[in-house]
This record gives C-alpha cells, sequence and structure tokens, in this order.
C-alpha cells in the first residue's frame, strides 16, 4: 500500500510539472492545445470544413482522447478527488473535453446550426487549460484573492457612474440619444477610452457632460490599475514557500520539514 501511495504521489508531482519528464508532459499539452485551437479555427471555415473536414476530425478525436487520459490521471492521482474535481482548472479540463462526448452522443444535423456552433466555440474554451501553465495566472488569482473587495467596490462605481452619466446625457440630448441603453452604451465607450464614434454629444451640454465621463474615465482606469499592479508587485516579490501536496497549505516557509497545518513530511 505504501509503495501504491508513493506511485500516486510521483505522478500527481509529475503531472504539476515536476521534474524533466513533467516539464516535457506540460510542454506536450501546451502544443496540444495550440493544435487542437487551430483545428477548431480552420473547421469554422466552411471550405476547409469540406476539404479538411475529415482530417480536422481525427485530429480532434486524438488529441480529446489524450486530454481525457490527462485528466483521469490528475483525478486518480490525487488525494482528495471531490475536492480537486471543483477546482476551477479541473473544471476546465473538463470543459475542454465534454463538448466532443456530447457532439458525439448527439451529433448536430449540420454544422452550422446553433447547437454545431456551440459546440465548437465549447471546444475553444480548451485554449484556457493554458492557464494551468502560466505562472501570471498564479499573480492574478493571488490579485483576485486578496484585492476583491478594492475591485468589487471600483466594479459597483463605475457602474453606478454610467448609469448616471448616461441617463443625465439621455435627458440633456434627447434628440442624439433617443433612449437610455443607447447613452449608456456611448458613456461605457467613453469611459473606456475606445470611442468607436457611432454616437456622440453634438450640444454644448452634453459635450460638457462628455467632458466630464472623459475626465472620470483616467480615475476609473488609474485606480485599479494601481491596486493590481502594487498586488502584483507583492505577489513577485514574496517569501518563497512550500506547497504540502496533502491538504494544499502553501504557506509553509521554503526551509519547513513538516507541512504546519497537517504535520506531512514536506
Amino acid at each position: 500500500m505504501a509503495n501504491y501511495d508513493n506511485f500516486k504521489d510521483k505522478v500527481h508531482a509529475v503531472m504539476k510539472g515536476e521534474g524533466r519528464l513533467g516539464q516535457a508532459i506540460d510542454v506536450f499539452v501546451i502544443i496540444l492545445i495550440i493544435v487542437s485551437l487551430g483545428a477548431i479555427t480552420l473547421e469554422s471555415v466552411k471550405d476547409l470544413r469540406a476539404q479538411y473536414g475529415n482530417f480536422l476530425e481525427y485530429v480532434e478525436l486524438i488529441i480529446t482522447i489524450i486530454f481525457t487520459i490527462e485528466y483521469l490521471i490528475r483525478l486518480w492521482s490525487c488525494d482528495n478527488r471531490i475536492r480537486h474535481v471543483s477546482r476551477p482548472l479541473y473544471l476546465i479540463d473538463l470543459v475542454a473535453i465534454l463538448p466532443f462526448y456530447i457532439s458525439l452522443i448527439a451529433p448536430p444535423a449540420s454544422p452550422d446550426l446553433l447547437f454545431a456552433r456551440a459546440i465548437r466555440v465549447l471546444r475553444a474554451f480548451r485554449i484556457l487549460k493554458l492557464g494551468r501553465y502560466l505562472a501570471v495566472v498564479e499573480g492574478i488569482k493571488y490579485v483576485i484573492r486578496t484585492r476583491k473587495a478594492e475591485l468589487a467596490s471600483i466594479v459597483v462605481i463605475s457602474l453606478i457612474f454610467l448609469f448616471l452619466i448616461g441617463s443625465v446625457e439621455y435627458l440633456v440630448e434627447p434628440q442624439t440619444f433617443d433612449n437610455i441603453p443607447n447613452a449608456i452604451w456611448w458613456a461605457l465607450v467613453t469611459l473606456a477610452t475606445v470611442g468607436y464614434g457611432d454616437i456622440h454629444p453634438l450640444t454644448p451640454i452634453g459635450k460638457i457632460v462628455g467632458s466630464v465621463a472623459i475626465y472620470m474615465s483616467v480615475a476609473f482606469i488609474a485606480i485599479p490599475t494601481a491596486i493590481i499592479g502594487a498586488s502584483l508587485t507583492q505577489y513577485y516579490f514574496r517569501p518563497e514557500t512550500v506547497t504540502c501536496k496533502k491538504c494544499g497549505n502553501g504557506r509553509n516557509p521554503k526551509d519547513a520539514k513538516f507541512c504546519y497545518r497537517c504535520g506531512k513530511d514536506l
């Protein structure tokens, strides 16, 4: 039993990208993701689908089988399967393979039907698997986890300001903004500094309101940028720690011999 547990731990470490074999598997999976996304993209072109449809289907079949094996190995090698299967990265792995099997059970009558297009888009969500192999994703998760209150407050304040500025613009310039949704759309484009130009104020009072929106857009962009930048700096310059393989505690100091939470050897 001990040998079996040790083997599981070694497999789990490899699937986490540890060692040369783990790094090689990570590179291989990244290549498969890129190839799969290319196949999905080409399949959406009618002429290419008509000419190379069978080949692209074989590519998708092989890649999906490999991803399925990868998912099952990850699930088998972890200690707490119920906890792991509900984690975002495992859900992304499941979403990456599920659309293919759905299309096998209920194949669409035509590749251009809404159902077929939805399956194709769901398969394109496979790009999210890259998040497992990008270190910056961990930094973003850290920012969201530690600064979620500030970020949520900024989102709420931005939505309130969008509604207010759109409503005021609708009030002062009804000949240009015939309804509040159009005015809110203009306010959103202005605050985002995109400036499509499809709709814009024409009267002096409307331009004054627009100037206020432009001025406020600087604050709505600068504040979250500063928060995210400070949090990422804190994340990348934090003390180095070791994650426990048993309980997932990632706050153990690098030189710790035992996990501070569960006591398992590190």
